[in-house]
């Protein structure tokens, strides 16, 4: 087996991993970069969604990736959260968030 030689290597392939990655690789090109996780990086699709953060979109609207990701997201203005079901009688209310970061600005998309 050969060896493989890299300037720095990631260990964990999700959102903050790969984050870094496109970071490190648009601020110092030519980089040998190596992004490695404990899963496969082709996952079956589920139902589950992502949240993205006002600050976290101001990062990837910084690397260039906001337009890729925008098409396929809505901004989030209201969110309320609760531990009980559509039909449940009784809906307690855990955490709720409503407004916006600054005017126009949404606190996330999804």
């Amino acid at each position: 087996m050969s060896e493989l030689h890299y300037d720095i290597v990631i260990v964990g392939g999700g959102p903050a991993g790969l984050t870094l990655a496109l970071a490190l690789t648009r601020a110092m090109g030519g980089l040998k970069l190596a992004l490695v996780d404990r899963r496969p990086f082709s996952v079956p699709k589920d139902q589950r969604a992502s949240a993205i953060a006002a600050g976290v979109r101001r990062v990837f609207e910084q690397l260039g990736a906001w337009n890729d990701v925008a098409p396929a997201s809505e901004p989030i203005r209201k969110m309320k959260i609760t531990d009980s079901g559509l039909g449940d009688m009784s809906r307690p209310l855990f955490l709720s968030f409503d407004g916006e970061v600054k005017p126009g600005e949404p606190f996330a998309h999804m």
